[in-house]
């Protein structure tokens, strides 16, 4: 049971008196829920609790028994507490080698049985409300990829988000109306760098001696981009909004995924997982080109989603009409992006799955979705090279707009194959390049500094070898393009090094020799260009044997 609705609800927030959890206090205090702060520094706790008109209690959440004080005085106030948001957190930056044995135990005693304490002075309050209640709990996108200089910091975020988890399969279980979720953000602008301003005489000991700075903290804050800074407030919009729609995991950073993704598939590696007789986990793509396609994808999402050149209905009809449904049928989108490919294949199909590695494309595909009153799509996260469906599960396969990402395509081809029940099509959509290899080369350069993720966009007869060393035969082929203004397409684009003015410049010096392959020209509304697209469809070999369509 979600708090779907917060009004005049209680919430507990500890570290409250600054960073995510003051901005979680504003947020909840829009909300209209009452607000109780914890925090163990006093002034700061004095400042905040003023400036909101909310109470605050000292609390020291090493200790259950300061826990416990604090619960018995929010039951005293307000008689009901609904929401505990356990935020407290302290941080040391070092190389394990570095931290001494105090380091792990001040860790340990605040982020990780800071969480353990809140939960049990507060679990059966919570418990006891007729309407629910929920608890959210801090922890960070390190507890799921582990990162140089936060060794002890990730040990104890990843012990909050095992605790987290495994408590909310006890509640589910259980048949409880307490729900759980756990927020993993990223870098966030707040004063925990500087925590040790509250460590504490029993935590003090010499570091070992080092010469020199540390040289993994200074790789990790050398590889934190300005922009992948988060606002306090913005988390704990996140948060909240988490907590009343009753999600269990809050990601502030998707752009970051591709970290967490690549660390997955080396677990699956090393278990041997396999998919028939490819093997779906082994070869994992470059960390650094996972980061760039989340990254990408993430800021493109909004923008792409509403792209009229790529989701009009003559492209994606070209997609569907190739797919052949059959009322009874089912069909998978890989790289689904937004959805639109995905929800035309629901007008014809019994079910679809849209399978993306990208949250917020997919939170654009499941918004399309409900605009058409799509209910037979299932919206999945995953990798197109490790699908997560047995062999032969899906009469349709398809990919549109994705292949020049991949920096292994006869994997991800042979994966859309497996995926095909006999007699099911198999249809991949992408751009392709010129013949010309001059222009050919030039266009993709253009492509990797307007979209870094870009790994190559192909010709059209590499596309077609794909099928055909597949054992599917020459596929059907039907072109078709998509046009654009060098302005609208430059505006949409987030190119290396912000370059926009750059890109705008390389497109126009193209209009002279058709340079890029785009047929570039002027017109009333400056120099235009076209994507040359094909749409390939093959059936796999099969007793069901299909008719063509």
């Amino acid at each position: 049971m979600a708090l779907t609705d917060l009004r005049g609800k209680v919430a507990v927030i500890t570290g409250g008196a600054s960073g995510i959890g003051l901005a979680l206090a504003r947020r909840l205090l829009a909300e209209g829920m009452q607000v109780v702060l914890a925090d163990l520094e006093q002034p700061a706790l004095d400042e905040a609790a003023a400036a909101l008109g909310v109470p605050g209690v000292r609390t020291d959440v090493r200790d259950e028994a300061s826990l416990k004080a604090l619960a018995d005085a929010v039951i005293a106030r307000f008689g009901a507490v609904h929401l505990l948001c356990n935020n407290a957190g302290v941080s040391r930056m070092a190389a394990i080698e570095r931290l001494t044995a105090q380091d792990w135990r001040w860790l340990f005693d605040v982020n990780l049985f800071g969480v353990v304490n809140g939960v049990r002075a507060f679990l059966p309050l919570l418990k006891a409300n007729p309407e629910g209640g929920w608890i959210l709990n801090t922890a960070s996108l390190s507890s799921l990829y582990p990162t140089r200089s936060q060794g002890a910091y990730a040990a104890t975020k990843y012990a909050v988000a095992a605790f987290s988890e495994t408590l909310a399969l006890e509640l589910e279980g259980e048949g409880s109306t307490v729900g759980v979720t756990v927020l993993c953000p990223g870098p966030v602008r707040t004063n925990i760098g500087t925590s040790s301003r509250n460590r504490g005489a029993q935590y003090t000991a010499a570091a070992p001696a080092a010469a020199g700075p540390d040289i993994h903290e200074q790789a990790f804050r050398a590889s934190v981009e300005p922009r992948d800074w988060a606002l306090p407030d913005d988390v704990a919009a996140q948060a909240v909004d988490a907590v009343k729609a009753g999600r269990f995991w809050v990601i502030t950073h998707p752009h970051m995924m591709g970290l967490v993704e690549a660390r997955h598939r080396a677990i699956e590696a090393a278990a041997g997982v396999v998919s028939g007789e490819i093997d779906t986990v082994s070869d994992a793509e470059d960390p650094i080109h996972g980061r760039q396609i989340a990254d990408q994808f993430s800021r493109q999402a909004a923008g792409f989603a509403a792209n009229p050149q790529l989701h009009a209905d003559d492209v994606v009809e070209l997609i569907v009409s190739a797919a052949a449904l059959n009322p009874g049928d089912a069909a998978i989108d890989l790289a689904c992006g937004p959805g639109s490919v995905a929800c035309g294949l629901a007008n014809h199909a019994a079910r679809v799955v849209g399978l993306d590695a990208t949250p917020a494309m997919l939170q654009q595909a499941r918004a399309l979705a409900g605009q058409r009153n799509a209910a037979n799509i299932e919206w999945r996260e995953g990798s197109i090279y490790a699908a997560p469906f047995p062999d032969g599960s899906f009469d349709a396969v398809t990919c549109r707009f994705a292949f020049h990402h991949f920096e292994d395509p006869p994997r991800a081809f042979a994966e859309m194959v497996r995926l095909a029940a006999p007699g099911g099509r198999i249809v991949l959509c992408d751009g392709v390049v010129s013949d010309d290899p001059e222009k050919a080369l030039a266009f993709n350069q253009m492509e990797r500094l307007r979209d870094p993720s870009t790994v190559e966009f192909r010709r059209q007869d590499y596309l077609c070898r794909l099928f055909v060393e597949a054992g599917l035969g020459e596929p059907d082929v039907r072109m078709f393009q998509v046009p654009y203004s060098a302005a609208d397409l430059v505006a949409a684009s987030f190119p290396e090094g912000d370059d926009r003015s750059g890109l705008q410049t390389l497109i126009e010096r193209s209009v002279e020799h058709d340079s890029l392959g785009m047929g570039a020209h002027l017109s009333a509304d400056g120099v235009r260009i076209a994507y040359r697209s094909v749409v390939l469809c093959a059936i796999k070999p099969g007793s069901l044997n299909r008719a063509a369509g």
